[in-house]
């Protein structure tokens, strides 16, 4: 592993392990003593393995690095091509898709989640053009209501 990714992958890692302390931050917000009726305990639940598997990748990293540190020199990290044209297409398409679920996020208290969910399901598929528009539509119509109706009324969990 070069120098440029581990500084990107410890990167990612880290802003990890804060959106899943944010997220456990304000989960404890919420009623979360009885287990059958608690809204703030499985976003706490999910939160705190975020940020375990986060912790995780960061210290597997540290040690990378530690291993690596003498290794690595920096005529290594200037002097060799920034990058092919595909790599850079990826690292595009991920900082979208990372644009996209921070967006998704952050709508879902201020629009109803339905719509939140048909919004970012259809801004994927045309984004990484993965079908044609009337399909996304149908798929992301078909999710989103699928989702609000088994939250809704088979498991009793109301949605924001």
């Amino acid at each position: 592993m070069d120098r440029k990714r581990w500084w990107w992958e410890f990167a990612i890692a880290l802003f990890v392990f804060l959106i899943g302390a944010y997220g456990l931050f304000e989960s404890l917000k919420m009623p979360t003593g009885d287990p059958h009726d608690s809204p703030g305990l499985t976003p706490a639940v999910l939160s705190a393995i975020l940020m375990v598997l986060s912790a995780a990748l960061m210290f597997y990293l540290l040690f990378i690095f530690k291993r690596n540190l003498k290794g690595w020199s920096l005529s290594e990290s200037k002097g060799r091509n920034e990058g092919s044209r595909e790599e850079r297409l990826k690292t595009q398409r991920l900082v979208v898709f990372i644009a996209l679920t921070v967006a998704y996020v952050a709508l879902l208290g201020k629009i109803p989640y339905t719509l939140a969910t048909f919004l970012y399901l259809v801004g994927s598929y045309l984004y990484f053009k993965s079908v044609k528009l009337h399909v996304a539509i149908g798929i992301a119509l078909l999710v989103s209501l699928s989702l609000m109706y088994s939250f809704g009324h088979l498991l009793g969990v109301r949605l924001p």
